[in-house]
């Protein structure tokens, strides 16, 4: 039997129309498998990530419902941060709370966060939800641009009387991220190396602070055990009661106590250390709330401590025509009542910025005001200086 030439035609036509097709059909289950396997990877619930201050309650008790989860979910993987020390993730993702937990995919994207979450059920709930639901990664608002500073009191001992002088003080952060009271402590511990003659810091150099945590209406502070040796001496009793007047000046503290793993100090309160406080308002200023500054943090703070000098140190950007007379009346002005007040003008001038950390460099030398004074007076040699007393 004879097979007609046009049927041949029509067999082979359909054959490659079949491959054609077959071929096709690969190609789109490998494209959709692809798209699947791109999407789930942005999707696909990976790894859960904590962030947490030591010595927090709250932060304590969701690190142990996560180690809960993490027996109960052990496909997952548990990352912790501390929102001290950890400040570049902390303001990569966003965070503002503590304790906040993310829930990120593989490329470390969040899909979910729960803040100040005390429960374990939302946490359980949370992670069965994104490993049976596809969720879009979410884009977090960077905290890193977000800079500001905010202002603290520390106390040191004023020494015409040997009591406690408070000591205003700008903190500035790079992110929304705001502990000031640790930073209070911090700036506490290390801020006797810039302090001026008149005033002094007891702590000795191997007090270490440790974290900051609460109990029952009562601020602890830990810190090392290198204080257990000052323990009954002037000098220990002297800390104790500057950590506390250092906190007790936040609102809300009413109780400060100092610990270390073997010690527990007395209860302080204002009122038992009221008359322990100077009245020496030298370094105390009329401010506004709704202005800090940020670029000039240092320099504001260097004017606080060392205004008799700075007012001995001219200013060379043509301030004088507005008033001022020194590089110190950049950064603070007096009103009618003689009361002492933020300038914003240093802040955002360089001439009088660079002042005064050149004060502050030629003093880490050693060089005595007279010197900087002349050293200054050379450098700008040209310009016009305000009307400022000699040292």
């Amino acid at each position: 039997m004879r097979i007609q030439p046009f049927l041949i035609f029509i067999g082979v036509a359909l054959l490659i129309i079949i491959l054609i097709g077959c071929s096709t059909n690969d190609q789109s289950a490998s494209v959709s498998a692809d798209s699947k396997d791109s999407k789930d990877s942005k999707t696909e619930l990976i790894q859960i990530a904590s962030f947490a201050l030591e010595g927090c309650t709250g932060c304590d008790n969701v690190k142990e419902i996560l180690s809960e989860l993490e027996e109960e979910f052990t496909d997952l993987n548990f990352i912790e941060y501390n929102v001290i020390h950890d400040v570049d993730v902390v303001n990569d993702y966003g965070v503002k709370e503590h304790p906040t937990v993310l829930f990120l995919n593989s490329n470390g994207e969040e899909l979910k966060r729960l803040e100040k979450e005390p429960d374990l059920n939302p946490y359980r709930e949370a992670i069965e939800y994104l490993k049976t639901n596809e969720v879009d990664p979410i884009i977090p608002q960077s905290n890193t641009n977000q800079e500001n500073s905010v202002l603290i009191s520390i106390f040191a001992v004023d020494d015409a009387d040997g009591k406690y002088v408070e000591i205003p003080r700008f903190v500035k952060y790079n992110s929304e991220v705001r502990y000031p009271r640790i930073s209070a402590i911090q700036e506490l511990l290390a801020i006797k190396t810039e302090l001026p003659e008149q005033v002094s810091s007891p702590i000795p150099d191997d007090v270490k602070f440790d974290q900051i945590g609460g109990a029952d209406g009562v601020t602890i502070v830990r810190v090392l055990n290198d204080f257990d040796q000052y323990l009954g001496t002037t000098i220990g009793q002297q800390t104790e009661e500057l950590i506390a007047l250092t906190l007790l000046s936040f609102d809300g503290v009413e109780k400060v106590q100092v610990v270390t793993e073997t010690y527990e100090g007395d209860i302080l309160t204002e009122e038992l250390l009221l008359k322990k406080k100077s009245k020496n308002q030298t370094f105390l200023f009329e401010h506004d709330d709704e202005w800090m500054p940020i670029i000039g943090v240092d320099e504001y703070n260097t004017n606080i401590l060392h205004q008799q000098d700075l007012e001995k140190i001219p200013c060379f950007c043509g301030c004088g025509e507005i008033g001022h007379t020194s590089n110190h009346n950049c950064f603070f002005t007096y009103n009618e009542s003689g009361q002492r007040m933020l300038e914003k003008h240093g802040e955002f001038c360089q001439v009088c910025l660079d002042l005064t950390n050149i004060y502050v460099e030629l003093k880490d030398e050693g060089k005595t005001l007279q010197d900087i004074r002349e050293y200054i007076d050379r450098m700008f040699e040209g310009y016009v200086p305000t009307e400022t007393p000699q040292p």
